[in-house]
């Protein structure tokens, strides 16, 4: 409860209306998705970091085609919409050919 009509501590009778306002709790945030696929993983980093996500977790794969370093894979489109506090981005790293 955030506020009461009456205020606290007023005195009312029986019948009288009392109006409570509940809070819906914190405000989430929106944030908009970027391509990172092709990018160097530091630069990646930087625009990630900017989108104050709850949780990104990066993993790294061998790849014979995308150079070391280079993002590969991200498990939400470019453009997508999500919430800032519950979303968990993935973002796959190339480690290069396997050796």
């Amino acid at each position: 409860v955030i506020t009461t009509d009456p205020p606290a501590g007023t005195v009312v009778t029986e019948g009288d209306k009392i109006v409570l306002t509940v809070s819906l709790g914190k405000a989430l945030t929106k944030v908009t998705i970027g391509y990172y696929v092709g990018m160097d993983i530091d630069k990646a980093k930087e625009q990630i970091k900017d989108l104050n996500l709850k949780k990104v977790v990066y993993e790294e794969e061998y790849s014979s085609t995308v150079k070391k370093g280079e993002v590969m894979e991200q498990n939400f489109d470019n453009g997508a919409e999500v919430v800032a506090e519950t979303t968990t981005l993935i973002i796959t790293v190339s480690k290069g050919p396997e050796k």
